[in-house]
């Protein structure tokens, strides 16, 4: 039988930030920062069971979403500064395709094609350009696969996707001069990146005494060159925090035949190399 989920979600959420100390590399003593975000959306959801062991989904998502922002800053002399921005994101689309096949009791399989959004935001520091204040929305279209497999004391779960973002947005921070205390944090975009990889994971219970784990994944990343702030060029390479490998596996002997709740555990991991910012 064919299920329909609908919805409708409406939020108006008002932040207010008072601080005072070493803020925006020291260019301000103290802030008084006020961010209005309003936010609606309609969203739709089908459920078609095309027979006993293929279920489609899809979901349709409708979104607006407008943030303001006003903020007042005193400098190490007390003078006092103000800024005001608005961003507003209208007819923001997100939508999911995905299959469900169950093979047999133990075998199944999965499918889905997304789309995706984070919405424009603003960057309060002062010390970038006007035209870097605001950065823009970023979307990402997403296709991914997956076998699961389970039995008796044995599983294997493995997965595999590929992601293209468009206007990536990218959490940077800049020093202003050689004093370390000189820093501050904004998001700015590139034009585009991409992702790409699997992971594979195995259980198998041995004997009633041992139990075995592992995982294996490969990631590949790319974010496009960039400027933020300088003529520096940025990007054009793996993106940060995303290591290409990772591997490992887990070993456990229970012995609680000998002492209740005692066991023993052998395991070992990797991670490759990454880069720690954008």
């Amino acid at each position: 039988n064919l299920t329909i989920n609908s919805g409708l979600y409406l939020s108006k959420l008002k932040e207010i930030d008072f601080r005072d100390g070493w803020l925006f590399a020291g260019t301000a003593k103290n802030i008084n920062s006020k961010f209005d975000i309003f936010n609606y959306a309609i969203y739709t959801q089908l459920t078609y069971p095309l027979s006993n062991k293929l279920i489609l989904t899809s979901t349709l998502r409708y979104d607006v979403n407008e943030t303001k922002n006003n903020l007042s800053w005193r400098d190490g002399d007390y003078n006092l500064f103000s800024s005001y921005y608005s961003v507003k994101d209208n007819n923001l689309i997100g939508a999911i395709i995905k299959i469900n096949y169950k093979y047999n009791d133990n075998l199944f399989f999965n499918s889905s094609l997304s789309r995706g959004y984070k919405t424009s935001g603003i960057n309060q520091t002062p010390l970038i350009d006007e035209s870097l204040k605001v950065y823009d929305t970023e979307y990402c279209n997403n296709l991914d696969f997956g076998i699961n497999y389970l039995k008796d004391n044995y599983s294997f779960k493995f997965s595999t996707f590929y992601m293209y973002r468009f206007n990536p947005q990218l959490r940077l921070s800049t020093q202003l001069n050689e004093s370390p205390l000189s820093f501050d944090y904004a998001t700015f975009n590139s034009d585009y990146a991409y992702n790409y990889g699997f992971e594979l994971n195995i259980n198998l219970k041995a004997s009633d005494n041992i139990i075995f784990n592992s995982y294996l994944s490969y990631l590949k990343t790319y974010v496009s060159s960039f400027q933020f702030i300088g003529d520096q060029i940025y990007g054009n390479r793996d993106a940060a925090h995303s290591p290409n490998n990772k591997y490992g596996f887990n070993l456990k002997y229970d012995m609680s035949k000998v002492l209740r709740g005692l066991s023993l555990n052998m395991s070992s991991s990797f991670i490759g190399s990454f880069y720690f910012e954008e």
